[in-house]
């Protein structure tokens, strides 16, 4: 009879809340093809049995503490929230500003990861760079940067080095996340144009010089990451409508991936939403798939939609009014699957360390090892409540 492991870190990820406000929610791919590279797929079972990891998305939008990104965009939704009493072009050059304004001397990257650790995570992931083009790392390819910032001077200027680095002191899987899209960008939104949508604003038949300088720009900065920043676990690519099958929008994903591999070998790839071989493992959002998945994935969650922002009070506050927002127990074991919180750094680099994590470090110290086989059948709702009797570092009874 198949058996599936129950991890005990699935605890800390309870013990979060969220507000399911109205927001943007990634479609998943419906279709998974398997890698073939040996070591992808050596990687990929070892990134299966990892379980619990994080996201920090960090760049100028926790300058002002707003959603990533997307507030430059000019499309009408509610999760987006713009300055209504400013112009659209007159908000985003305030927005571009935030660069002169990002020096974040109290960077400690090492108190992330350690705190990623204490509550039982076994991998991390970072923004290198998110929609809005501005990059978390020292590229020689464009000027807008934290590297090229009034924190330049600093030692640590090459913020996501410094990131990886501290993942990796912590034994932690690292990840680069990048955005295909670049809202800064001349080549993917041409200042000639107005920017109505997330798309690059220019028809790329009538001006295939101009798409085809954002294809090797995006190489550029892909291979500076591959080449420059150590040991890289998992390339994450965000911003689905660019590569779109179907669409003019694509990147040479081939000539890309083969760059990433030899320097990288092993490395996977997340390219969201995009099926095909470049998506070892599929992401959807904010909600458990409603039927087992036969294929790897992993559930995005941020820990505060309204203000993404990491407010871990807030977050258990609402775990013990609303448990509508969790997923049970059963989803748990019956659907192996990856659990990634998103949390956001504050503006002043300072993660909050808060009470969830706490309750990790205390619930957990290496708990994350600690598994039990249960059989499909079992009698998981008995379970719920239950005290925990455990030999050896695992559980051999529950008790009521």
């Amino acid at each position: 009879m198949k058996s599936y492991k129950l991890l005990l870190a699935f605890t800390l990820f309870l013990a979060f809340a969220f507000n399911m406000k109205a927001q943007y929610v990634h479609e998943r791919s419906d279709q998974y093809t398997p890698p073939e590279d040996s070591l992808v797929i050596q990687k990929l079972h070892h990134w299966q049995d990892q379980k619990f990891g994080m996201l920090i998305h960090w760049g100028l939008y926790s300058v002002a503490g707003i959603v990533e990104s997307w507030s430059i965009c000019s499309e009408e939704a509610d999760w987006i929230p713009r300055d209504s009493t400013m112009a659209y072009e007159d908000y985003k050059k305030w927005y571009w500003g935030l660069k002169d304004s990002f020096n974040p001397t109290r960077f400690d990257p090492e108190q992330w990861a350690q705190a990623a650790k204490s509550a039982g995570m076994r991998y991390a992931i970072f923004t290198t760079k998110h929609h809005d083009g501005f990059n978390m790392f020292n590229t020689a390819f464009s000027d807008f940067s934290i590297a090229k910032g009034p924190f330049q001077t600093d030692p640590r200027a090459d913020v996501a080095k410094y990131v990886f680095e501290a993942f990796r002191n912590n034994d932690l899987m690292v990840g680069a996340y990048f955005s295909k899209p670049d809202w800064h960008s001349e080549y993917y939104w041409w200042p000639r144009y107005a920017t109505p949508r997330r798309t690059q604003n220019y028809n790329i038949d009538k001006n295939p010089w101009r798409w085809n300088q954002f294809k090797e720009f995006t190489y550029n900065q892909i291979g500076e990451l591959m080449h420059n920043y150590g040991p890289i676990d998992i390339l994450w690519l965000d911003g689905g409508w660019v590569n779109n099958p179907g669409t003019k929008s694509v990147l040479d994903m081939d000539r890309i991936s083969q760059m990433a591999r030899q320097a990288q070998p092993g490395i996977l790839f997340v390219d969201r939403t995009i099926h095909g071989k470049y998506e070892n493992y599929q992401t959807p959002e904010q909600q458990i798939p409603d039927k087992q998945l036969p294929y790897p994935w992993k559930k995005t969650i941020n820990l505060d939609i309204e203000h993404f922002e990491f407010q871990a009070k807030k977050a258990l506050s609402q775990a013990a009014s609303d448990l509508s927002v969790l997923p049970s127990l059963r989803e748990q074991i019956e659907m192996e699957r990856n659990k990634i919180n998103a949390a956001k750094a504050e503006a002043e680099d300072k993660l909050k360390r808060a009470e969830a994590l706490e309750i990790g470090a205390e619930i957990g110290h290496g708990t994350l090892e600690r598994t039990v086989e249960i059989t499909i059948g079992t009698d998981i709702d008995a379970l719920m409540g239950a005290e925990i009797l455990t030999e050896d570092g695992k559980i051999i009874a529950f008790r009521e």
